[in-house]
């Protein structure tokens, strides 16, 4: 996001801005009638561009997401970052391969019409993810731009589950005779097995501590990965920032404490199952007081 500016550049960084406005303005006025999911999209990037302009001055990302923010608004098609396109270290790539390679998944899934939101959302903290660490310098915000990218990403991929088209399995290799007709054994190297997620994120409504279907789909996933590797399971309760801190720390324990109690009726030991609240510390998506934020209202589960 942000980068430093010496003095003796000021000039060029105006020159930049100078060559970047007339996108980033355009962006914060733009109104569509686009689909939801481009509309959402478009409110993404906006929000990007006007951050990387107004407080890090950072006018060359700006104009990039003004630019992808227009496209969306115009109901072109806006595809996730490319990682060739940007200059990362070599030892991120493998985790950006496999979110990006989820994230079109997901996507391809019916994923824009199914879950528009969330679909924008990951999308754009995808590609908030990817132009932090190619900087990467404010750790912070890698963090939190990955973070938010992985939740999005898991309501996303909770409503596009039941459209996965399963993978067709090659037929096993006929057997090889040698000349004398005995039988020859063929090695087959076995694929790698898909790694397993062991990070979710189920979602509350606001001043809810009640779990919806899709939050309740989340947890059975949670409880089929902790049973096929059982261990520890830690919880986080979290609150969005509309209302006092005290009530929502409060409120961010009895989410953790319902979140639990359904992992506990799946199967998984009480003992094994350690919650805390966090209430509105370390929110996925960084907001004002008295703001209402979905992203914010979660309970993050791991198992360890």
């Amino acid at each position: 996001m942000s980068k430093s500016i010496p003095l003796a550049g000021l000039a060029l960084a105006a020159m930049l801005a100078a060559c970047s406005t007339p996108d980033i303005e355009a962006v914060r006025l733009v109104e569509t009638n686009v689909s939801p999911f481009a509309k959402a999209l478009s409110r993404e990037y906006r929000e990007l561009a006007v951050f990387e302009a107004d407080q890090m001055y950072d006018f060359i990302d700006a104009g990039k997401y003004a630019r992808r923010g227009l496209a969306a608004a115009r109901g072109n098609p806006v595809e996730p970052f490319v990682l060739s396109d940007w200059n990362l270290p070599d030892d991120k790539m493998p985790e950006l391969t496999e979110a990006r390679a989820r994230l079109v998944a997901a996507l391809e899934r019916d994923g824009r019409s199914r879950a528009p939101d969330a679909a924008a959302d990951a999308q754009g903290k995808f590609d908030c993810w990817v132009e932090q660490q190619e900087e990467n310098h404010q750790f912070d915000h890698i963090a939190a731009c990955r973070k938010a990218f992985r939740a999005a990403l898991s309501v996303l991929e909770g409503a596009t589950k039941q459209n996965a088209v399963a993978v067709p399995v090659a037929p096993p290799p006929k057997p090889v005779a040698d000349q004398t007709g005995k039988v020859l054994t063929v090695a087959v190297k076995k694929p790698d097995p898909a790694p397993m997620i062991r990070d979710y994120v189920v979602f509350f409504a606001f001043d809810s501590a009640r779990l919806d279907a899709a939050g309740k789909r989340i947890i059975a996933d949670a409880v089929a990965a902790w049973r096929a590797a059982p261990t520890a399971v830690h919880l986080a309760g979290h609150a969005d920032r509309a209302g006092a801190r005290r009530y929502n720390r409060k409120l961010s324990m009895r989410r953790a404490a319902t979140v639990g109690e359904a992992l506990h009726r799946g199967g998984i030991p009480r003992h094994l199952i350690k919650s805390v609240g966090y209430g509105e510390d370390r929110m996925a998506v960084v907001t004002a007081d008295e703001v209402r934020k979905a992203e914010n209202r979660r309970v993050e589960i791991t198992i360890k």
